[in-house]
């Protein structure tokens, strides 16, 4: 499922983004504390979320922890290639 998630989040940063500006998000939640220590700390959040996913016997739980580490993998991914997270929409934060 995760592999899964994964290809289908790639496939559609890629169906949409082909050419095309896009928004690139160096932060965390509409590009506040935007910075580069989240190389860091986002792969230590997905192992966790990976290991808790394997340990969990709770189906429906695993699903939602499988999508969540697909997209978090999506996303790191994007951070490394790209130099940020890149958005479908753009939303400017007024402050």
């Amino acid at each position: 499922m995760v592999i899964g998630g994964l290809a289908i989040d790639q496939a559609c940063k890629r169906f949409f983004f082909e050419g095309e500006y896009h928004q690139l998000n160096d932060g965390v939640f509409l590009g506040w504390m935007g910075s580069n220590w989240w190389s860091v700390i986002v792969p230590i959040f997905l192992a966790y979320i990976y290991l808790e996913m394997k340990r969990s016997r709770d189906g429906l739980y695993r699903i939602v922890l499988a999508l969540l580490l697909a997209g978090g993998v999506g996303n790191w991914l994007d951070r490394v290639f790209w130099g940020g997270v890149r958005d479908f929409i753009y939303y400017p934060v007024i402050g």
